[in-house]
């Protein structure tokens, strides 16, 4: 069943009887021969073990629900923006390989993983992938140890077998994608294409939370919001095209013959529905005599805006975009929520994909277990304003780099990357007593 079908199913626009017990599954309130044989859909899900909507399913609501497709898109156009550095975990700074042409070569990858896609189209990609069906299917093409592509699959042309007993995907079968085509079998680590070696499939995907080894759209948390949300829209369209007064209810007689009931109702169309059916009311057959009743919703009752906000705002706090896009984010504060959402979700993000690829790398090459992938702050727009507020603050806490420190005593610049090392001035604290009386001395050591 599709998305639209099922949203139309669970509001009762859908009509279906088994023929073989006559039970109405969803669908209006329907009455054959003067008994009710239909009810409304009773709740979104009576198993809450899975998920509301079906993973192909989230990229109907990604083209679909606007708070969906604009929080992934905010997502995916900002991460685009980070350019990735391989950081020394040992040292804790940047990777001093500067001759190493391994990393020069994976590094130029980085940029362009294949033919046609850039940096920028792998990222936009991958994150998109990752929201939305948990799982992004990386494809290496490897001559030796050296990577020569990156390449990443669509999900629905890859399929997969579990292997229940050793709790994994025992193999993945790719369909329609070129010299990608075949079968991926787990070899410890990875998987790799049956007749070509060289070809290695290395998913990277969110964990379901039932089952470690299946994929988990980030949304899933979200699945009944986001049903809400196609509900409260769909009744609002509904009302357009009707031109329904829901606040106006009139109730006629079932003793009235059928030709006098549909009189009664054309003149009701004609009297209280303005041009273009705009603010018909509804009509109701089988009270015992004829009356009119005011309901006292509002508009804002009427129009769902309740229920699509807080939809809404449910899906922002899942995906961290809560920061921007919410409803407690004033322009004023924008800056701010940028650099959360940096901080919350887009860096994080990041780091996991590119250290992943670099876990695939490091699989075929040894010696780089030192080092990670990393973002430096002032590269990023979004994040070089507070770097460079923190570096104004620096020389207040008696911070300074080594050509400045140099400097201060008439030394000349290093010239190479020390000089762009922060040093710190230590004070060297002492006591010393004499009968009784503790005096303290404070000597000043500059660190070169």
């Amino acid at each position: 069943m599709s998305l639209t079908d099922k949203i139309m199913s669970r509001m009762g626009y859908i009509k279906k009887i088994k023929e073989d017990d006559g039970f109405c599954e969803g669908g209006d309130v329907l009455i054959q021969d003067g008994k009710v044989v239909g009810t409304p859909y009773h709740d979104f899900s009576t198993n809450m073990r899975k998920p509301v909507l079906q993973p192909s399913e989230w990229d109907a609501a990604y083209r679909q629900i606007s708070c969906v497709g604009t929080s992934v898109d905010l997502i995916a156009n900002n991460i685009q923006m980070i350019e990735p550095v391989f950081w020394d975990k040992t040292k804790n700074q940047v990777a001093e390989r500067t001759n190493d042409t391994r990393l020069k070569e994976l590094n130029q990858l980085f940029k362009n993983p294949s033919a046609g896609v850039n940096r920028k189209k792998f990222l936009e990609k991958s994150s998109k992938d990752y929201i939305l069906h948990g799982i992004v299917y990386y494809a290496f093409i490897f001559k030796g140890t050296k990577p020569v592509s990156i390449k990443i699959l669509d999900a629905e042309l890859v399929s997969a077998t579990a292997d229940v007993a050793n709790n994994r995907i025992g193999s993945y079968l790719v369909n329609n994608s070129g010299s990608f085509d075949g079968n991926y079998i787990f070899n410890g680590t990875y998987y790799q294409k049956e007749d070509d070696r060289n070809y290695i499939l290395a998913p990277y995907w969110n964990a379901d939370p039932q089952c470690s080894y299946l994929p988990a759209s980030i949304l899933l948390g979200t699945g009944i919001e986001t049903l809400m949300y196609w509900f409260g829209c769909y009744h609002n369209k509904s009302l357009l095209q009707n031109g329904a007064r829901p606040s106006l209810i009139f109730l006629i007689k079932s003793l009235l013959n059928p030709k006098h009931r549909e009189q009664l109702r054309q003149e009701i169309r004609v009297k209280h529905a303005g041009a273009g059916n705009a603010g018909s009311a509804i009509i109701i057959d089988g009270s015992a005599e004829k009356d009119v009743k005011q309901f006292s919703q509002n508009n804002k009752d009427m129009e769902f805006s309740e229920v699509l906000k807080a939809a809404e705002d449910a899906i922002y706090r899942r995906l961290g975009v809560n920061w921007v896009l919410g409803k407690t984010v004033q322009s004023k504060d924008y800056e701010k929520g940028m650099l959360m959402l940096f901080d919350m979700t887009i860096c994080p993000l990041f780091q996991g994909i590119f250290n992943h690829l670099f876990d695939v790398y490091k699989y075929k090459n040894v010696g780089f277990d030192d080092l990670e992938v990393f973002y430096l702050e002032q590269n990023i727009p979004a994040l070089r304003p507070r770097f460079l507020s923190m570096m104004k603050d620096l020389p207040t806490l008696g911070i300074f780099t080594v050509k400045e420190r140099r400097g201060m005593y008439n030394y000349a610049p290093l010239g190479d990357y020390r000089d762009d090392e922060l040093t710190v001035q230590s004070v060297k604290v002492t006591q010393s007593g004499m009968n009784g009386n503790n005096t303290t001395e404070f000597t000043s050591e500059n660190n070169e």
